[in-house]
Order: structure tokens, then C-alpha cells, then sequence
């Protein structure tokens, strides 16, 4: 009964030994953090381009590293792809915000006679 025990026990540590860490591009959470600023700050005209920019740019950077060797870089490979998803959000969010800010001060709108 003892040595079922003791199998079990050597089982269980063997199982449940951690994997190392897989490596980050060095651009993965740039790009990831940028396209998720970008559609915070996309009602501010300029800052939501700004970012968006820099994380598509910081997403293209890195893309070769994970398309080489997808498997070392697999979650770099999501956190950048959630990033250009971010920044493909956040880009015509703040191009709707210019025409918007453009409609209303141009017909008057914001002024309270």
C-alpha cells in the first residue's frame, strides 16, 4: 500500500513540473499597449493617429521574427496581432472624431446664443 503511495507521489511531481517561459519579440508589448492607447485616446484627434501608427509600425517589426519561428513566439505572435486589431480600431475611430469635430464647429453647434 506504502509503494502506491510513493508511485503516485513521483507521478505527480513529474507531472506537474512548469515549462519555461517562452520569449517575447522586444516590440510585442509596445505594439499591444500602443493599440490599446490608441483607441482610449482616439477622441483626441492627433494622439489616436499617433498610436495607431506606432503600433502598426511596431506590429511590422516584429512580424518576421514569429512568421520564422511560430512556435518559440507564439504569444508574441497574439499580442501583436491583438495590437494591429486595436490600432485597426482606433484609426477610424479617430478619423470619425475629425469629421465629427469638423460637423460641429462648422455648423455652429457648439456656440450657445
Amino acid at each position: 500500500m506504502e509503494d502506491s503511495f510513493e508511485t503516485l507521489d513521483r507521478h505527480i511531481k513529474q507531472e506537474h513540473t512548469p515549462e519555461p517561459k517562452k520569449p517575447l519579440t522586444p516590440n510585442a508589448i509596445k505594439g499591444m499597449v500602443f493599440g490599446i492607447v490608441s483607441i482610449v485616446s482616439s477622441g483626441f484627434i492627433v494622439t489616436g493617429i499617433v498610436f495607431s501608427i506606432m503600433s502598426f509600425s511596431y506590429s511590422a517589426r516584429d512580424m518576421p521574427l514569429v512568421k520564422s519561428d511560430p512556435v518559440t513566439y507564439r504569444s508574441s505572435g497574439s499580442m501583436l496581432k491583438a495590437g494591429r486589431i486595436c490600432a485597426a480600431i482606433g484609426l477610424p475611430l479617430s478619423l470619425l472624431y475629425i469629421l465629427y469635430y469638423v460637423w460641429v464647429f462648422s455648423s455652429g453647434f457648439y456656440s450657445t446664443y
